[in-house]
């Protein structure tokens, strides 16, 4: 983002980048640039990676960056800006107390910082001028330093520059040397009064210090970093050079050099050794630590071995002789003998001065003075190099040759026999029993058709042409395991020119063919993962993330089973499962964020979990035959999973790729879920605008309309883009009170709250509508404020009330003329506005009902009920009630009043509105039905008390009959046909219809009285209905119907009466044989169903119209009625059952056709068991 602020240029503007992610921040930064007069340009950047391309480019005049960005923080994100820009001034923005984190980014680059909680204006744009000024000084400085290291950088003396307060700032490197210091940066970093041996010329290197301005030092003694001494000639000058006013010393150091015995003793020794042809290296003593003693000498055999001269390497150490393979091993030992003053012998790599390496092999002596010391080190060195390489060459052949030995095994084949002899080697590789014979064909047979033609074409071209072989082969064992191998073949004997033997190894290659598949299908996979990886960024969605990630990881991946899950609602839900067998794709249903599983594992750490038996995984789902799996976290959006069949069949790298897989998709998640919140809270704001129930308009500060809902055009009779060209006091308005008076402009809502910074609150005028038409208007506002407390305009609701008015006035009518007496109640029950119908029911005059508390209205009786319903109406607890009491008249007599009292909200709260109506005729109405209804129950209890007397007066002589014609029955059971056994059955069969009747009376009279008392527990129904049907079994014989029963052995658990069950299984049964034909069927079913058990009894008989069936149920009614009926009965056994069934919880339902029979269901409550 690019902020261009404009003020008057009173410099050159000044272009800012600021690397930062906190967009507060990056706002106050900008403010603070705003407040001065300096024109600029503010860049600013949240992501580092984005801001040092952008910094690269747009090359700013200062750089203002953020030391706390996640992934790159502090002094590394300092380093690589000022690698990117190091001409760029750099500003570093900190928390409090930085000291640590300021002197580092100091220290890596950075010119100035800022502490955040300390920005002001004056201070950002102070730092940011003194940045880019500091920064154009030390663009000077080493522009400077540049010229003088190119004018220096050649000269034998040692040239320095100094300044009181940063010490030594420049050295050549004939200085550094001169010191002993191995580089320039290394000498800059020590004191400079260290370098001097009398105290009196340690500041004789930062002359300004002592005021001695412009002089020649003279002679002085000089210590260097080994301690040793040396007297040098010291000139210099005193300059001031920046426009700081830094004051800097620069000087020259001229070393005097020393004659003595031992540069004699050298010259002697040159002379012999010079025609030595071995190499001789002649050293000082010291110093043995870094860098080490300087070759004082050595001889034409060095030179033509090293290519260096000896002008080129006097005064140097024998480093130069080192390169990257020089043993350093062998170093640290001739670092401890020559600590030790002992000689050495030893061999290195050393390098020529064409940086050729060479091997050389050589040996150190001290020479010693008169009293013992050492005072140089010789070396004598020998060029070994062609003997080390022919030493190498056969231990190399010895070793390979040991290698075919132990890895290869040998063959050796008779060309016309066929005969093949194997090293046991070779038995091992094939697999085959050793000793076992061999021939060309069986060999052959070992491998595949494809390798078999390519090694029998081989073995022919060598058997005929003799043309050696070499080939890699695939092969299959004896036992029947797969290998590569190498199969090399040529001519071992020839007789008259022709091969009679072939002999070759056997080499197996396996693991390395196994290594390359690996490799090859690692490289495979990467590629396909970057290559795809393009389609899952497009992804829009969580889904389409989901099938990118599953398809990805199927094409990629030879797992048996992968999958993707997403976080839901405390649970991990799957999103997209596959399987490498796409049948047997399992169910995998969601997985608690609390449990066990591998997934919630790797949500709640963040760190993937690779499980090698899946056996021993804790898990809520069946993991089936499952052998290893894997498990990446996709942030915190879920994880990715992946399953092998075989135990320990994940793959490391695999598992590498599935990680990057994973995090790739995080990011993607972590985009589209930005974009899923930013197009929610915009479409959330747009939907406000569009669907709000009243206009919303934002003014600036100048009154101008910016913005209006799409109710605006409803409510102020424009277009949005019409409303937004006029100003909130437009004449066009015409605004006036509901009054129809003018308001100024400065008591209108948007200029009060301008001027009071305070919201207003439903404030009442009207305006005039293009087409004239005057809409009343109720208006509410707040003022619009910036970050710093600024008026920025204001944000207004309109809501239209005209029609809300007319409402009002229109109830204001019906409330005046209603036939219901209204009251409009306040909080604690008294009355502040009665109608006139509310008055003349209480027996009041106009107004005085006006502050009568409701409590003087109420009947004592019904008060207290009243009065608590009112009091949770008034809490909220309910929106509104009725009630039925008595109310009393100013005269004091009382009359029935139904009350209804609503609680309805209005703008500055809510209101109590109460109607009665005068019920006092209802109630008498109410009283004589009252009674009727007694008589009626007092009379069925008669009838009751009848029927049960009738039954008794019956039952008694009609058993007496029943016996007795019982007994007439079995005196003349020899006589069947006579007819006095006639008359006895027919006696009894008519009483026992006659006592069935009576029964069935009687159960209907207790079940209508209430009086049939149903104890419902657990019933076996298969076994009640077993033993009923074996009952019925003899009279479906004698009717010549079939009864079959279709119940299993388990028993079917129901809830019933058992007393009540068998009434009901009675009436079925005799009903359905009744009714059934001789050659018909009855049959009888049970079986349970998810909440019921249900009954059936079905038969083949008459059936009946399906029309009918609706008063199947009622008593006294058949199919069939009157003197010509076809069948006896009283029409209340489906009655009685129907009536028995509904007490228990069941209910009947009935199939039938006409001529087709009729299937009865019952259905009964389930029990779990006899308990």
């Amino acid at each position: 983002m690019t902020v261009h602020i404009g003020r008057p240029a009173f410099d050159v503007p000044l272009h800012v980048l600021l690397i930062g992610t906190n967009p507060e921040e990056a706002c106050r930064f900008e403010e603070h640039l705003r407040v001065g007069d300096q024109e600029a340009t503010l860049h600013w950047e949240e992501d580092f990676k984005t801001g040092l391309q952008v910094l690269g480019e747009r090359s700013p005049d200062v750089l203002a960056l953020d030391l706390d960005l996640p992934g790159c923080e502090g002094t590394e994100a300092v380093r690589r800006c000022e690698e990117a820009a190091p001409t760029i001034p750099m500003v570093v923005l900190t928390e409090a107390e930085p000291l640590g984190t300021v002197r580092s980014a100091l220290q890596s680059g950075a010119a100035e910082y800022l502490q955040k909680d300390e920005l002001s204006s004056e201070l950002v744009q102070r730092t940011l001028r003194w940045a880019r000024e500091r920064k154009k000084i030390d663009r000077q400085r080493r522009e400077q330093e540049v010229q003088l290291r190119s004018i220096t950088e050649h000269v034998s003396e040692g040239v320095f520059r100094s300044t009181p307060e940063e010490g030594l700032v420049y050295a050549n490197q004939a200085f550094a040397e001169m010191f002993g210091y191995e580089s320039v940066e290394a000498i800059l970093q020590a004191d400079p009064a260290t370098l001097c041996v009398d105290p009196t010329d340690q500041g004789a290197l930062i002359r300004p210090v002592e005021g001695r301005g412009d002089a020649d030092g003279g002679e002085i003694t000089f210590r260097r970093r080994d301690g040793s001494t040396f007297t040098g000639l010291l000139r210099g000058s005193v300059t001031c050079g920046d426009p700081c006013g830094t004051v800097r010393y620069d000087g020259v150091i001229t070393e005097i050099p020393k004659r003595s015995k031992r540069e004699r003793k050298l010259r002697v020794l040159s002379q012999a050794v010079e025609q030595a042809r071995e190499s001789v290296l002649i050293t000082e003593a010291e110093p043995l630590d870094e860098p080490g003693p300087r070759i004082a000498y050595v001889n034409s055999a060095f030179e033509e071995m090293t290519g260096y001269t000896e002008e080129e390497v006097l005064g140097k150490t024998p480093r130069i002789l080192q390169g990257p393979e020089t043993s350093r091993p062998v170093l640290n030992s001739l670092q401890e003998a020559l600590e030790a003053e002992e000689p050495w012998q030893g061999e290195t790599t050393n390098y020529r001065k064409d940086g050729t390496p060479f091997v050389t092999q050589w040996n150190v002596a001290p020479v010693r003075d008169d009293d013992g010391n050492v005072e140089y080190w010789v070396s004598v060195q020998r060029d070994v190099t062609e003997e080390r390489e022919r030493e190498e060459t056969l231990r190399r052949q010895k070793y390979l040759l040991e290698q075919a030995q132990r890895l290869t095994g040998a063959w050796m084949a008779d060309v016309q026999t066929g005969e093949v002899s194997w090293t046991d080697k070779v038995y091992e590789i094939f697999e085959v029993p050793r000793g076992e014979e061999i021939t060309t064909e069986r060999v052959l047979d070992f491998y595949p058709s494809e390798a078999r033609a390519t090694l029998e074409e081989a073995f022919g071209r060598t058997a005929e042409e003799g043309e050696p072989y070499d080939l890699e082969l695939p092969l299959i064992t004896e036992t029947g395991n797969g290998r590569w191998v190498r199969a090399v073949g040529s001519p071992a004997e020839k007789e008259a020119g022709e091969v009679v033997t072939v002999a070759g190894a056997v080499q197996d290659i396996t693991e390395r063919k196994e290594r390359e598949r690996t490799l090859r299908d690692r490289e495979q996979k990467a590629e396909a993962l970057y290559t795809a990886t393009e389609q899952l960024v497009a992804a829009q969605t969580r889904e389409a993330v989901a099938e990118q990630l599953q398809s990805l990881v199927s094409e990629t991946f030879d797992y048996l089973l992968n999958g993707v899950f997403f976080v839901g609602e405390g649970c991990l839900v799957p999103a997209a499962i596959s399987s490498a067998v796409p049948e047997q794709i399992p169910s995998v249903p969601p997985l608690g964020l609390e449990g066990p599983s591998l997934g919630a594992r790797v949500y709640h750490s963040g760190e993937t979990v690779v499980a090698e038996d899946l056996s021993e995984v804790e898990s809520e789902v069946d993991l089936g035959d499952l052998g290893a799996g894997a498990c990446v976290p996709l942030g915190d959006h879920g994880v990715l999973s992946v399953a092998s069949a075989q135990t320990g069949g994940i793959d490391d790298f695999d598992v590498r790729l599935l990680e990057l897989l994973g995090a790739h998709a995080a990011t993607v998640l972590d985009r589209i879920e930005r974009e899923e919140t930013l197009r929610a809270e915009r479409d959330f704001l747009d939907r406000i605008l569009e669907t709000s129930p009243v206009a919303i308009a934002v003014f600036n500060p100048e009154g101008e309309f910016v913005q209006a809902s799409g109710r605006a055009e409803e409510m102020i009779g424009l277009e949005r883009d019409e409303i937004t060209d006029r100003t909130y006091n437009d004449p066009a308005w015409d605004i006036t009170t509901p009054e129809g008076e003018p308001i100024p402009d400065e008591e209108l809502p948007f200029a009060r709250v301008m001027a009071t910074g305070e919201p207003v609150r439903d404030v009442e005028h009207t305006i005039k509508w293009p087409n004239g038409e005057r809409r009343l208007l109720s208006v509410s506002g707040a003022p619009l404020r910036s970050p710093d407390g600024e008026l920025e305009g204001a944000v207004f609701h309109i809501n239209d009330i005209t029609e809300q008015r007319e409402i009002e006035q229109r109830f204001r009518g019906v409330f005046e003329n209603a036939g219901l007496g209204i009251a409009l109640i306040d909080e604690s029950g008294a009355i502040f506005e009665a109608n006139p119908a509310l008055e003349s029911m209480l027996g009041y005059e106009a107004g005085e009902l006006q502050n009568v508390h409701l409590e003087h209205l109420t009947h004592p009786e019904h008060l207290d009920a009243d009065k608590q319903r009112y009091q949770e109406l008034i809490a909220g607890e309910r929106d509104q009630y009725q009630l039925e009491k008595r109310y009393l008249r100013q005269d004091g007599e009382a009359f029935w009043g139904y009350l209804t009292v609503s609680r309805r909200e209005v703008t500055d709260g809510f209101q109590v509105v109460s109607m009665v109506e005068n019920i006092d005729d209802r109630k008498r109405q109410e009283q004589q039905l009252r009674a009727a209804k007694e008589e009626a129950e007092r009379m069925s209890r008669l009838k009751s008390a009848f029927l049960a007397n009738m039954s008794h007066e019956i039952r008694t002589p009609l058993t007496s009959i029943l016996g007795f014609a019982e007994m007439i029955g079995e005196q003349v059971a020899d006589d069947p046909e006579g007819t006095i056994s006639q008359h006895a059955h027919l006696i009894e069969k008519s009483g026992r219809r006659l006592l069935n009747t009576l029964d069935r009376v009687l159960n209907l009279s207790r079940l209508e009285a209430g009086e049939m008392n149903f104890s419902a527990g657990a019933l076996d129904l298969a076994a009640e209905v077993k033993d009923t049907a074996r009952q019925f079994g003899p009279q479906a014989e004698e009717a010549g119907v079939e009864l079959q029963m279709e119940i299993g052995e388990d028993p079917i658990w129901c809830r019933a009466d058992k007393d009540g069950l068998q009434v009901v299984l009675r009436n079925l049964l005799s009903n359905a044989i009744k009714y059934t034909e001789s050659g018909g069927t009855v049959w009888v079913r049970t079986r349970a169903d998810d909440e019921t058990v249900v009954l059936e009894v079905e038969d083949t008989g008459i059936g009946m119209d399906p029309e009918e069936t609706d008063e199947l149920f009622e008593a006294f009614v058949q199919e069939s009625e009157g003197i010509g009926r076809e069948y006896e009965g009283t029409g209340l056994g489906l009655t009685v059952a129907h009536r028995i069934v509904d007490e228990m919880g069941g209910f009947i339902e009935v199939e039938t056709r006409k001529g087709g029979g009729s299937c009865f269901t019952v259905r009964l409550p389930k029990a779990e068991d006899a308990t």
